[in-house]
């Protein structure tokens, strides 16, 4: 089943937001078979008037201790490109990163290499771009950068499928 078009809308309700920020969870991404409360969509606040933590959405109830290391990798393979988006948080504290990122270049400096190729994904400069335009952007902090990674992703598997019907990719 091809879910581009459920991949745009995600990203483009994601980019479309008002200013407050709204995690995955939050467009009911993952609320099968969860309790009435929990899989409540939020509406978003108003510019400037969101909670601190409201980009997590209804999932951060949820909570994982260091011991709980092996039950998270377990579940990130279920969703390998959660890998990719752990990975840029990493590499973002490691480099010291400054929040807000305004623009790709401070993430375009976190590649281990020119080309990094991970969980199916070929990510370059030129990718890193091509998926997180300047609507993506300010990110402000961690959890966001998670988040738009995780949007870049969507976009890139999108993009591919929609090169692959149009039979430019063989």
């Amino acid at each position: 089943m091809d879910h581009s078009e459920e991949y745009e809308d995600l990203s483009r309700r994601s980019v479309l937001r008002t200013g407050a920020a709204v995690g995955i969870g939050a467009l009911g991404l993952g609320a099968v078979g969860v309790g009435a409360a929990d899989s409540a969509v939020a509406a978003p606040a108003p510019p400037g008037s969101a909670a601190p933590d409201s980009w997590k959405g209804p999932g951060d109830r949820i909570t994982f201790e260091p011991q709980d290391f092996e039950a998270l990798d377990i579940a990130l393979h279920v969703v390998p490109d959660l890998r990719i988006c752990a990975l840029a948080v990493k590499l973002a504290r490691a480099e010291k990163v400054r929040y807000p990122i305004t623009d790709p270049t401070p993430l375009v400096k976190l590649l281990p290499r020119s080309r990094f190729v991970a969980v199916g994904h070929d990510i370059t400069e030129t990718a890193i771009r091509a998926h997180l335009p300047a609507e993506l952007f300010p990110i402000r902090h961690e959890g966001e950068l998670a988040e738009r990674v995780y949007i870049a992703l969507l976009r890139c598997r999108a993009g591919t499928a929609a090169a692959a019907r149009a039979g430019k990719l063989r």
